[in-house]
């Protein structure tokens, strides 16, 4: 019987609500950048990138919650290993892209 690593969660929590911010401005409205020219811009808002980062990361903060889930009953009744394998490596998967993260640990790499 094994645990998952919990400390995955707050490093991938922090870094989608960094991703949020960056998205978005304070008042919740998205960001656009002045500094691409007219063509990368339309690109960008005909395709509403925007919208699609943040469902992305809705979607990414819907299995975080489930892999919490799975934490926090892993704690009454503890997971086969094979299981908390798996558990580890959709984290490790979810934290893949912020591996140059200095709180990113070694441990996460799949």
């Amino acid at each position: 019987m094994t645990d998952v690593d919990v400390s995955i969660i707050d490093f991938l929590r922090a870094r989608y609500d960094e991703l949020t911010a960056s998205a978005t401005g304070a008042d919740g409205a998205y960001v656009y950048f002045d500094a691409i020219d007219d063509e990368a811009r339309d690109f960008y808002l005909e395709r509403d990138i925007p919208k699609y980062v943040l469902a992305d990361l809705d979607s990414k903060r819907a299995i975080l919650g489930e892999i919490e889930l799975i934490a926090r009953l892993s704690a009454s009744r503890p997971l086969d290993q094979q299981t908390a394998e798996a558990i580890d490596r959709i984290g490790g998967a979810l934290a893949a892209p912020f591996a140059a993260h200095p709180d990113y640990q070694e441990s996460w790499r799949l």
